[in-house]
Formats: structure tokens, C-alpha cells, sequence
């Protein structure tokens, strides 16, 4: 039987029927119109909704406790929500529509999935409007993230497409309406006794997450929610209330716990893309994987931090330059109008520091630069920049590490007076790109879950070096944005995890000593990753600000050190 063929159970109604019929006569009559709905129509729409329910089940989960009758209720309700729409489209839409929309299902739910799995969050409308760029330009380690089992979506795509085809041709629209209206009149009451009885879509404005209404709406009202509830102005109020509420109560823990470190006139904070704590003392094949940073680690002050990948990596550096938890709908560089009075950077100038950010990748990722020049660093040097100064052009999405560090090296290394420069690379983000001649682990294996291992190597030489060339005395703050989520049984790698959170290292050294002695806190607490980032951060932040309580007479406040000239002469090196 054809795919939303309906015939009629009863006769049309008679025009004579009575005028003052009671409502519910009126119903029941117009319900006899509706033609019973065909095996093979009710049989696609229930394969459809199962797939769209386990796909919800795997992202939509919510960030506060439910109780299992809770929780139950919501997955019964998100259910009828997933089998209505379903149906509905299936009575609505032409064949060939219905087609087009099938073939796009996997993709939707394997970049749903991968950007909960990444982010540990489910995907929101305002990640899609404010971050498709930078979707678009790290777009090909989607490859790299694909597991085996997501298959199983296009098993279920030749499943519901053999079902459409033996559904036959679509019937006329005239006899589809009814139905249609049926579901869609149906889906709406549901909205009408859902939203007041159990949650309101309304609640996505103020303290609701993506995940938490998900969970009994699904994606398509949650996200309409956000457009209708959630604007420029919502997204700011719920950053600035959640940099506030979202602050641990002992985020100054370090401070009043730990010891002191020396502080040069150089500080230097270099934020390492996808630096797993793991990597630090890992062996294959009894070769290091990251000597120069093992031999830093027991130099330092050092200490594993849980450090959420939230919105992207960019969470990292907001937290490093700003102390407090950074949005959680989105990256919050993105937010227009967003304040960034009282920045570490404005601390600093406010003792007589210069102050530089360097980025192998575009300014406008993660809209860094606006936000930097509000913050504000007196000069920044990103991709744009990098090639410009070098006359050259490149298809690559990054600058080399090689490069960046070169440049950075030569900067503080030519600078006079108090400077600050924030570096961050990126060479070793997924999939872990690297020339075949680099490769010392898996020469012939590019695969993530292989390639990690050798792109992470090349970038902890490239750290040696870049320490090793910085003037004696600099302070230096190096740790991981995030962890890489690389796991491979196979060598015996997995990630360290504190409350489901990845670790990285934070480590704070000074060139040319081993400070290590001066550390306060035992093992039990620095490398229990209990801690988060943001303990580090505000720990180092406030030491700095101490040792330089006043700023010194004569201090030039412009320029940006060091030079094209010094920036040229460093690419040799690297």
C-alpha cells in the first residue's frame, strides 16, 4: 500500500448534518474522516522516530539531576513529540522530498554526536550561527572522529528509502491533509500541556541548558526556543551570571596554600593545543614521547588540571586572560557587547606591561581579535599577520608551531621593559597533520588515534627549543588548552579523567633553574586534578600582580618589541 495512502474507514458526512452537533459529535465525526494510515506508513514513521530518540539519547542529556521518574516522563513525552513530527512529515511531504531528507539524516546525526562527543555538550543554534566558520575550517578531522558503530545510521537510511520506495506513489494532497492536520494538531496540544505542566520553553532564557530541555523537547523546539527566548542580550546576562555562579568556592586555593615563584619582567603563557596529561612520562616502544616537556614538568611548579573544552578551545585562553569560567551556549569572544574591564591584560598595563598575543590562525577564529583588542594587548600577531611579514602565502589553516615560536622567541627575547605575551599553537590539533618525514612513532599510519603520538612530538621539540632560546630568568606558563580525547588501546594510552573531565598539565618554570623545590603542595593535591584550570590561572595571576605592585617610571606603553626585522631572523631556527 502506498506511503501515506489512507483509505476511508467510514462515508463522507452527510450536508445535512445538524447544525448544533456538540463539539464532541463535531470531533468524532471529523475523525471518521481520517483514512486509517497504511503498514507500511506507520512502519517507516516508528523506524524514523526510533532513530531520531536514539540519537537524543545519546546528546541530549541535562546538566542538573533528574529523578528517574523524572526522567522516565520526559523520554516518554520526547518520544510522542519524535513519533508526531515524524509522521507528520511523512503524510506532508512528496517522495521525493521525503528522499532528500533521508539521505541528509546521517550526516545531521554524526555531526550531532561528534560535537557532543568533542565538547561534552550538546550542539545549540547559537554554536551553529556563531561558529560555522569555524566548523567549516577544521572540517577535515571529521574523518578522523568517525567511529565503526555510526554505520548502523546508514543501515537505518536503507532501511526507511526501501520502505519509501515500496510505499508506491504518493496519494493525492486532498486525501493527506486530514492526517497531516491530525499530527500537527496533535503535536501542538502536546506543546500546550508540556510547556506549563513540565517545562517551560521559556526556561532556555534564564537557566536552562540545550541538554536540559532536549530532553523532553528534542532539538528542533529547543532550538527554536533559543532564537525565541535567548538573544544577543540573553546570551550576555547568562555569560556574565555564569562567570559569577559558576566560580568554584575555592578558586583562590592556590594562593593561600602554595608557595611563591619567581617573577621576571618577562612572563610568558604558552597554551599547547590538545596537551594531554597522559602524554607526560608516555613511552612507545621505550621512546618518549615528550622529553622536552617531561624534563620541564619536574623542573616546575607542576600541576594536573581538569580543563573543560566547553564551547572550544578558545574557553582556555579566555579563562588565562580573564580568571573566571567563560559562557556556556557559546564562545564567549563571540557575544557582542561582551565587557572585558578588569582582564589580566589590563592588570599588567596597569604595572607597566607591554602586552602581545600570537595565534597561527586567524584572528577572526573564535573572533579572537576584537575581543583581544578590547581586553587590550598593544599588538597582535595571528595567521594575517604572520604571512604578511614573511611575504608569502599559504593554504595551510595554521602557521606552523615552528614559525609562531620563532616569532614569539625573538619578540620577548628583543624586548626591553616589562612585557607579557600570550602564545598559542597549533599544530597539533586533530587530525594531527604532519610531513611523513617528521613521523617517528607511525610513519604509515596518519590515523588520529596513531598520528597524535608523532604531531605532539614534533611540537614538544619545538617547545624545547623555544624555552631553551627565551632569556634566562623568563617566567613561562605552559599548559594544555584541552585533552585531545585520543585513546588506543593498542599502545596502552588512555586519558586521565577527574568527574568526567579531561587533565592537562600546568606547569610554571623559569628559564635556565629548576624551581621545583619551592613547591608547597603535595602530590595528593597538585597532581589529583581536583584542581581545575582556573585555580592555576588565578594563582599565577595573582602572584604576578603582587610582584609588581606598581609600575616602573619611563616605561614605553606602545609597540610591539622585537620587529619584522627580529621576526624574520627567527624562521631559520624553527
Amino acid at each position: 500500500m502506498p506511503v501515506g495512502r489512507l483509505p476511508t474507514s467510514a462515508p463522507e458526512a452527510s450536508t445535512g448534518a445538524p447544525r448544533r452537533a456538540s463539539l464532541g459529535a463535531s470531533l468524532g465525526a471529523w475523525l471518521r474522516l481520517v483514512p486509517r494510515p497504511s503498514r507500511v506508513a506507520l512502519a517507516l514513521t516508528l523506524v524514523w522516530a526510533l532513530e531520531v530518540f536514539l540519537v537524543q539519547e545519546l546528546t541530549l542529556v541535562p546538566g542538573h539531576r533528574q529523578s528517574l521518574a523524572s526522567a522516565g516522563v520526559y523520554r516518554v513525552v520526547r518520544m510522542l513529540f519524535d513519533l508526531l513530527v515524524c509522521g507528520a512529515l511523512i503524510s506532508a511531504l512528496p517522495r521525493r522530498l521525503l528522499g532528500i531528507l533521508f539521505l541528509l539524516n546521517p550526516v545531521f546525526y554524526v555531526v550531532v554526536i561528534l560535537y557532543h562527543d568533542y565538547y561534552q555538550q550538546p550542539l545549540s543554534v547559537h554554536a551553529i550561527l556563531e561558529t560555522s566558520g569555524e566548523g567549516m575550517q577544521v572540517s577535515g578531522a571529521v574523518g578522523g572522529l568517525l567511529e565503526a558503530w555510526h554505520g548502523v545510521f546508514i543501515v537505518l537510511l536503507v532501511v526507511k528509502l526501501a520502505l519509501l520506495v515500496r510505499g508506491g506513489p504518493r496519494v493525492a494532497w486532498a486525501e493527506r491533509k486530514r492526517p497531516t492536520g491530525l499530527l500537527v494538531g496533535a503535536y501542538g496540544l502536546l506543546i500546550v500541556i508540556a510547556n506549563p505542566v513540565l517545562q517551560p520553553l521559556s526556561k532556555i532564557g534564564t537557566w536552562e541548558s540545550v541538554g536540559g530541555l532536549g530532553a523532553l523537547y528534542g532539538y528542533s523546539l529547543t532550538w527554536l526556543a533559543e532564537l525565541a527566548y535567548l538573544d544577543v542580550d540573553g546570551l550576555r546576562e547568562r555569560a556574565l551570571t555564569r562567570g559569577v555562579e559558576a566560580m568554584p568556592a575555592d578558586v583562590d586555593r592556590l594562593m593561600e596554600e602554595e608557595a611563591s615563584f619567581p617573577v621576571a619582567e618577562r612572563v610568558v603563557f604558552l597554551q599547547v593545543e590538545s596537551l594531554d596529561l597522559a602524554v607526560i612520562d608516555f613511552r612507545i616502544d621505550g621512546r618518549e614521547v615528550s622529553p622536552n616537556l617531561n624534563r620541564l614538568w619536574r623542573q616546575s611548579l607542576r600541576y594536573a588540571v581538569q580543563a573543560p573544552k566547553g564551547t572550544g578551545s578558545s574557553d582556555a585562553d579566555f579563562r588565562a586572560l580573564m580568571g573566571k569560567p567563560p559562557s556556556g551556549d557559546v564562545p564567549t569572544y563571540k557575544i557582542p557587547g561582551y565587557p572585558y574591564e578588569g582582564s589580566f591584560i589590563e592588570r599588567l598595563k596597569e604595572r607597566g606591561f607591554r602586552a602581545w598575543a600570537l595565534h597561527g590562525v586567524t584572528g577572526e577564529f573564535f573572533n579572537r581579535r576584537p575581543a583581544y583588542e578590547k581586553m587590550p594587548f598593544d599588538a597582535l600577531v595571528f595567521r594575517e599577520e604572520l604571512i604578511a611579514e614573511r611575504a608569502r602565502a599559504t593554504e595551510a589553516w595554521a602557521i606552523d608551531d615552528g614559525e609562531l615560536l620563532g616569532e614569539a622567541a625573538t619578540r620577548v627575547g628583543e624586548a626591553e621593559g616589562r612585557v607579557f605575551a600570550l602564545v598559542i599553537t597549533a599544530t597539533s590539533h586533530i587530525p594531527f597533520p604532519l610531513a611523513p618525514a617528521e613521523r617517528v612513532f607511525f610513519p604509515s599510519d596518519p590515523s588520529p588515534h596513531f598520528a597524535y603520538f608523532d604531531s605532539i612530538h614534533y611540537v614538544d621539540g619545538l617547545i624545547g627549543r623555544f624555552v631553551r632560546d627565551l632569556p634566562v630568568g623568563t617566567t613561562v606558563v605552559i599548559y594544555g588548552d584541552h585533552i585531545s580525547k585520543i585513546e588506543n588501546p593498542e599502545v596502552g594510552y588512555a586519558q586521565r579523567l577527574r568527574e568526567g573531565e579531561g587533565c592537562v598539565p600546568f606547569l610554571i618554570l623559569e628559564t635556565g633553574a629548576d624551581i621545583s623545590a619551592l613547591q608547597r603542595t603535595g602530590d595528593e593535591l597538585a597532581l589529583s586534578c581536583e584542581l581545575t584550570s582556573l585555580h592555576a590561572f588565578r594563582f599565577v595571576q595573582g602572584r604576578v600582580e603582587a610582584a609588581f605592585a606598581e609600575e616602573p617610571p619611563n616605561v614605553a606603553r606602545a609597540g610591539s618589541g622585537g620587529g619584522e626585522d627580529g621576526a624574520l631572523s627567527a624562521q631559520g631556527r624553527y
